[in-house]
This record gives C-alpha cells, structure tokens and sequence, in this order.
C-alpha cells in the first residue's frame, strides 16, 4: 500500500498558483512580441507564395509559348528553302508572278488558321523590293506599317550571303510605340519572318488572377533595356518579380506583381487571427488558473501512484478523494487495474512474441506470390508456343528458387546460398525477359560463416530488374560484400536511372530502421512493397540495428542501395527483449 502525506493545502496552492502564474506571464510576453513580429512574418510568407504561384504560371506559359514559337521557326526555315530559289517569279509583273504571290499568300493564311497566337508572316525580296505580308491583323494599319518600314531597314543593315539560312531567333522590338516580337531568316537574298505582338503576348496572362493589376516586360537577353507590354506603366510601389527565360529566343518575360495587391486582400482575415489568438490565450490563462486550483492536488496524488508502479512496486493503491468527482472514478478504476495487471504481464508478453513472429512470416510471404504468378503465366505461355526446352530450363529454376524461398521468414542462410539464389532469380528472369543481364560479385573478408535473413539481396536485385531494366541498354548488377569485426555490409549497384531525388529523400527518412505496427501494409505503397517488408524484417531480426541507405552512384547515375547488418545476428525472439 503507498501511503501518499496530504500536503498542507495552503502551501500546495500557493506553490501551484505560482508556477502556473510564472507560465502564464510567459505565455502572454512571448504572444506579445509573436503578434508584433506576426506582420513581417505573414507578409513575407504571403511574399514567397505569390512569388512561387507566379513563377510556376509563368514556368508554364513560357513552355507552352515556346512550343509555339518552335512550331513557327520551323515552319519559317522549311518556307524559305522552298522559296527562296524561285525568288525572281515573286518580282515579275506577270501572271506567274501574281500567282506565285497569291499562293505564298494563301499557304500563309493556312498556318495562320492554326496557329491563333501569331500575329503575321512576310517574305521578302530586297532586289525588287518585293513583299508579300499575311497578318491576323492584331495590330492597327499604322503599325503594320511600320512593321513593313522595320522589315525594308532591317534588310539594308544585315544583307550578307549565306550557304545555308540563318536565323535571327526571335528578339522583341518597339515599333511606332507597340512591342513586337519578331523572328527573321535570311537565305539566298531572301528574307521571310513573323512577328508576335504584345497583346497576343499577354491575353492568356491577363486572365489569371494570380498576375492581376501585374506589369509585364520582355527583356532582351543581350541589351539592359526592356519593354513595357501593353501600355503598362511601373509606379513606386514594391513590386515582386518573377521571370522566365525563353528557349528558343533572345528575351525572357518577367511580370512585376505589386505588393500590396496580395497583401490587402489578407488583412480582414490576419485581424480575425489576431482576435482570434488573444481570445485564445485569454481562456488559457483561465483555464490554467482553474487546473491549478482544482485539478492539480488530485493529479499529484496519481502521479505519485504512477511513478511507483513505473519503479515495479504493483501493490500500490492511491488513496481515493474526499470527493465523488471524475478523480475518484478515475482512481478506483486505477486501483482495480493495478490488480490485475500481474496476470496481464505474462499474457501481453507472450501475445507480442506472437504477434512478432506472425508478421515476420506475413511480410515474406507478401513477396512470394506475385512472383509466383508470374512464373505460372510464363509456363502457360510457353507451354501455348511449344517451348517445352526453354519450360524445362525455366520450371528446374523456379523448384530451385521456391525450395529457398519457402524457408521459414525469419530463418538465416549463408551469404553464398542467397548469392545462388540471386543468380537463378536472374536467370529466370532472362528467360521471362528475353533479355541477358551482367551480373557479378567481389566479397572482401571472411565470409564464409556469415549468414544473413533470406531473400534480402534478392529483393533489391528483384526491384532493380523491376525499375531499372530497358531493352535499349544491358542491365549490369554489380555486388559488393565486405566483413569486418562488428558488422557486414553488403553494396548493391546498378547501371539503371537510379531513384528520383523524391524517393531518395522517402526511403532515407526511415534509414534508421524502427519498428512498425505488425500486419499493416507498408505506406509507400506496392511499387516498393519488397523494400519495406525487408525493412520490417531487418528491424524484427537483428533488434534495429541494421542499416539501410540508399543512393545514386555519382558516375553512372545508377541506384546504390547499402545494408549494414551486425556480425551475428540480434534475435528480437526472447522474453527478455520486451521485458526491457
């Protein structure tokens, strides 16, 4: 029986109410100088979120408007080779000359029936100053005027002879007061180009909201000068800035965002949090000052009861309250279990001892089956093409491979078993595949004792197959094996894409192997059910103190996966392991 000293009332208030007064001037000093540092916090996180929605929206329209301008380019270069020989029938004051500019005109209507976002085409012979112009006439007359005048000077600074076309990638330009963006070919004293303008530019941009009230420039990638889009004008206001550079041209777009545009529109939301949080921490406060008067005493009588029952003392028994409250409910149910729990003990052992031993042989067999379905469907579809060499050949693999794989889960073979193993796993899978894969091992060390828990090398080589395997290139495995006093590391490469860098940063969260609810499905989901039923078994055999990392090789980009295993195995099988 723990025997609990009631504790002079007076006291035991005053030293609660002290502590809990001192926790609650800190709570409300450190709100205090939360709320003043809130608005700098807030604006600047609202900052870095318009800042990433901006540059991912523009990222895509960027994309999206060099496709567009790679699919004129293309268009341009294929034109003026066909073109540019025959350019002496375009200058005739002919029929023929009339119809050859009437089908230039009419095969430039055509693409741009299809292409919506150009604003025109020309071709252009300086010679006999002749030029045949298609626009979508999104820019006044004034203007297309001016574009023709550009076109006609551009030709008298820049006209060279060429064996091949040459082409000026598309660059912007400011014409009679409108931004143009123009690309030009020049080939056999030929001109032929197309030409953007500004509001094409920018009428998918100005129907998002996240670019509203937004200025737009184009910057030429080669001059510190840059271009206002329709009209716009840059006040003195703060502005955010996000840009993309084009691929296929000398310019990169940048959109200039104010800032107070997205911070006004928070502010009634930022004044309800910041009503919200004092009315939150005024009820802390009351609340705090309730639990010390009222709950603490009864909580301080349980935790003494807890505390000797954490140190093995199970015959203790906490005085039951003056009082009929939740306390004394609590209490007496706490008392009633304390005498039952010495029977519970051994019952809960034994039931984790079975439950371990249960998971450890569900996670082997959910790596089983799949590949014995698989072998079932081949042996079928051989058996349909005659093939009874290539069924005899692949069924002697499959009695080897499935007389090792039927082990018990948690049983341990010697390296060199599980290295056969994996050599007629890829055999078979060269039979499957029709296709021939390098395989080779260096073991460093004594290893011929050394054992380790079954189908572990296997299955990565399975995964490596799985993910890494294209018929265009040979798939090459390459195994390490080095022993030294205290553990056993085994090193698994391949000559495959390797693992993204958002797999990689999963699957070496939990490198530190720990132990996971038995008879659950691993979380990562079934593309890497073999990687974490291993993970689980590692962890169940050798007590979590096995090791896996993975990685990419840094020369041929491959995946590196490295198990480190303790020499000799931690057995997580006796009472003593959950007794401790």
């Amino acid at each position: 029986m723990l025997h609990i000293k009631k504790p002079c009332f007076a006291h035991s208030f005053s030293t609660i109410r002290a502590k809990f007064l001192f926790i609650c001037i800190m709570i409300c000093s450190l709100s205090f100088f939360t709320f003043l540092f809130f608005h700098l916090y807030s604006s600047k996180t609202l900052k870095e979120q318009a800042l990433s929605n901006a540059n991912d929206t523009l990222d895509v329209y960027q994309q999206w408007m060099d496709y567009e301008l790679e699919h004129v380019s293309s268009y341009l270069l294929t034109s003026i080779s066909d073109h540019a020989s025959s350019r002496s029938v375009f200058s005739q004051d002919s029929i023929a000359g009339y119809n050859a500019q009437l089908s230039l005109m009419r095969e430039m209507e055509n693409f741009l029936t299809t292409s919506k976002n150009i604003g025109g085409l020309f071709f252009y012979v300086p010679e006999t100053d002749t030029l045949v112009m298609k626009s979508q006439k999104t820019e006044s007359y004034q203007h297309r005027l001016a574009l023709t005048e550009y076109i006609e000077q551009y030709q008298g600074d820049n006209l060279s002879d060429y064996s091949r076309p040459q082409i000026t990638y598309w660059y912007p330009v400011s014409i009679d007061g409108k931004v143009f963006l123009i690309e030009i070919l020049y080939y056999n004293q030929t001109y032929m180009g197309a030409w953007i303008t500004d509001s094409q530019l920018l009428n998918p941009l100005k129907q998002l909201k996240v670019f509203e009230n937004s200025t737009f420039l184009l910057y030429p990638l080669d001059s510190e000068e840059y271009f206002l889009l329709n009209n716009g004008t840059l006040s003195d206001s703060n502005y955010i800035y996000s840009h993309s550079d084009s691929s296929c041209g000398n310019f990169n777009l940048t959109v200039c965002i104010p800032e107070n545009d997205f911070l006004q529109k928070t502010m009634p939301l930022r004044h309800i949090f910041y009503w919200l949080c004092v009315i939150s921490f005024f009820l802390l406060f009351v609340t705090m000052l309730l639990l010390s008067h009222q709950i603490f005493p009864s909580l301080q009588r349980m935790l003494l009861g807890i505390l000797a029952v954490k140190q093995g003392d199970f015959s203790t028994q906490i005085p039951l309250p003056a009082t009929h409250d939740e306390f004394a409910q609590v209490t007496t149910a706490f008392n009633e279990m304390i005498q039952e729990i010495q029977d519970l003990k051994m019952k809960v052992y034994e039931e984790k001892l079975e439950k371990t031993n249960t998971q450890i042989q569900y996670l082997t067999m959910q790596i089983k089956p799949h590949f014995f379905l698989n072998s079932l469907n081949l042996i079928c579809s051989l058996v349909k093409t005659k093939h009874y060499d290539l069924i005899t050949e692949l069924a002697t693999g499959l009695i080897h491979y499935f007389r090792y794989a039927i082990k018990s889960a948690d049983e341990l073979a010697p390296i060199k078993d599980e290295l056969e193993h994996t050599k007629n796993f890829l055999h078979i899978q060269e039979l499957r595949l029709a296709a021939s894969f390098h395989f080779s091992y260096h073991i460093s060390g004594d290893l011929d004792h050394v054992q380790i828990p079954i189908l572990t090398i296997q299955t990565f080589v399975e995964n490596t197959i799985k993910h890494g395997f294209n018929r265009k290139k040979e798939l090459s495995i390459q195994i390490d094996l080095t022993c030294s006093e205290k553990e056993v590391q085994i090193v698994i490469k391949d000559n495959g894409p390797g693992f993204s860098e958002e797999l990689l940063e999963k699957l070496n969260a939990d490198s530190e192997l720990s132990e996971l609810s038995p008879l659950i499905s691993p979380v990562s989901g079934e593309c890497h059910i073999g990687i974490e039923n291993v993970k689980r078994r590692l962890y169940h055999i050798y007590d979590g103190k096995a090791r896996l990392t993975f990685s990419n090789d840094s020369k041929t980009g491959g995946a590196v996966v490295l198990i480190c295993l303790p020499y000799g195995p931690q057995r997580r099988n006796s009472f003593e392991s959950f007794t401790g």
